[in-house]
């Protein structure tokens, strides 16, 4: 289903996408038992990441990119269908084909130094906890 919760609690939603917080994933999972109705997945906001990206084998859906010229991101969006094999979640772009939204720790693996934005650099090694090439 494509259902968005407002979470008030930005600490627990952060912490839930930090590399450091081991159980993330059983932690989410339990919070979307503990909803029911089908629920299948939690967008977050307040942790900004690089990219529109998700964790948790898609469960956890990563929304905030920092689209404020405070903090030098690029206008985003996050669009949540339901098809006839379910949910089709996509990241849209300006000026860029949409896309599903990529794991976030793989597609930081993909970035490249000589054209990542240092807050970019800053953001994968925080949320992905390795150095990436």
């Amino acid at each position: 289903t494509c259902y968005g919760i407002l979470a008030m609690a930005a600490l627990t939603m952060a912490l839930l996408a930090m590399p450091t917080f081991t159980v993330a994933c059983d932690e989410l999972q339990a919070t979307l038992d503990a909803l029911g109705g089908g629920v299948a997945r939690m967008a977050v906001g307040h942790n900004i990441v690089p990219w529109v990206s998700s964790r948790c084998g898609g469960r956890l859906q990563l929304l905030d990119v920092g689209m404020s010229g405070a903090y030098g991101g690029r206008p985003a969006a996050w669009r949540c269908e339901l098809g006839a094999d379910g949910a089709v979640l996509r990241a849209l772009y300006e000026d860029e084909d949409e896309a599903e939204p990529p794991p976030l720790c793989a597609r930081c693996a993909e970035l490249e130094p000589e054209v990542a934005s240092p807050q970019d650099w800053h953001d994968c090694l925080e949320y992905c906890g390795h150095q990436q090439h």
